[in-house]
């Protein structure tokens, strides 16, 4: 019996005895480290108040990369403008064959196309349409002469950039020549 106790008294006095000296610090990539060597004159020492020897620490995550800062103040650069829009098709002066009354359009536009930008088409001066892609169909064009222009406006309705006006002759079969 006296050996157990003994045997107990030297397994139980370890654990009882003063914690050695624990340093932390956080290196330039946010992790935090801990040793019982300080690092350099960044790492502080832990007192045995501020040390929970029941908790155990995770393993925080390498990051390759300081965290960057968020750049609040700096602003978007502005965007020019366009410099050119042009019609290419329907031509000028082309004909257009389509039984349905569907004009395909075909813009060419420089720079691209904004995000919060979108082009606008005109039939003789009626707007037709919005469209967000340079290739676009304006339905329900009946047979006649017709004038185009194309028109970039921002998200507030106001006109960017106007293309020249392109006419256009719409021709469709007529019911009395059908078989």
């Amino acid at each position: 019996m006296k050996k157990i106790l003994i045997t107990l008294a030297i397994c139980v006095l370890p654990a009882t005895a003063p914690a050695e000296r624990v340093y932390t610090w956080t290196d330039e990539r946010g992790v935090t480290h801990y040793s019982d060597m300080p690092k350099d004159e960044r790492a502080e020492e832990l007192s045995p108040s501020r040390m929970n020897l029941y908790q155990r620490f995770a393993p925080q995550p390498v990051v390759d990369d300081p965290p960057e800062a968020p750049e609040n103040d700096v602003d978007e650069p502005e965007f020019p403008g366009y410099e050119a829009l042009t019609i290419a098709s329907p031509g000028d002066e082309a004909t257009v064959r389509d039984n349905l009354g569907n004009v395909e359009v075909e813009v060419q536009l420089e720079p691209e196309l904004q995000e919060d930008h979108r082009l606008v088409a005109l039939l003789n001066g009626e707007r037709r349409g919005e469209f967000d892609s340079l290739q676009f169909v304006i339905p329900e064009v009946h047979r006649g002469t017709w004038e185009l222009q194309v028109a970039v406006e921002d998200a507030d309705g106001q006109v960017l950039i106007e293309s020249a006006t392109a006419t256009f002759y719409m021709h469709q079969a007529s019911a009395r020549f059908r078989d």
